[in-house]
C-alpha cells in the first residue's frame, strides 16, 4: 500500500508494538533520499498517556516542546542528533497538531502517526492540507 501513488490517504491499523510506525518511517524516510516526495510533515497529537502525570509548560522552541513525540524518527535515523539534521535540511518538518491550519504541504509525505488519538475534525484538518504530489499517511493502533 505504501508504495502505491495512487492512493494518497493511506490508513495502517493494528496492534500497539506491531511495527507500524517503524516500517512505515523507514519507507518513508527511503522516500525522501530516493527524492520521490521532498519531505516529511510528521505529525503526532501530544495526547497523553490516561494515568500518567501531567508535564505542564514545557520551555523552548517548538522543536524542543515537540522532541519527546519526534523520538521515533530519532530511532529510524539513529539518534537525536541525526535526527536534528534531518530538519535542519528541510527533510523532516515537526508540525504540531494546533499549528496545522492555514499550511498546505506539496510533494511530501504528511506522516500522521498516533491517529487513534484524532476526532473527525481533526482528521479533515489533515486531509485539507495535503496539496499537490502530497500523500497522508495514518497509522494508528486498533481499539
Amino acid at each position: 500500500m505504501l508504495q502505491n501513488r495512487n492512493i494518497p490517504i493511506k490508513l495502517a491499523r493494528g496492534q500497539y508494538g506491531s511495527g507500524k510506525t517503524f516500517l512505515a518511517l523507514v519507507h518513508a524516510v527511503n522516500y525522501v533520499k530516493w527524492h520521490k516526495f521532498d519531505k516529511i510533515i510528521y505529525v503526532r497529537n501530544n495526547v497523553e498517556v490516561a494515568g500518567s502525570q501531567k508535564l505542564g509548560a514545557l520551555p523552548g522552541e517548538q522543536e524542543d516542546k515537540l522532541m519527546p513525540w519526534l523520538m521515533p524518527l530519532a530511532d529510524i535515523l539513529g539518534d537525536e542528533e541525526a535526527l536534528r539534521q534531518a530538519i535542519e535540511q528541510h527533510e523532516i518538518e515537526p508540525v504540531h497538531l494546533g499549528y496545522i491550519r492555514g499550511r498546505s504541504f506539496q510533494n511530501s509525505i504528511i506522516f500522521v502517526d498516533e491517529a487513534e488519538n484524532l476526532t473527525t475534525d481533526n482528521v479533515k484538518l489533515i486531509i485539507g492540507r495535503a496539496g499537490q504530489g502530497s500523500e497522508i499517511w495514518f497509522l494508528g493502533d486498533e481499539s
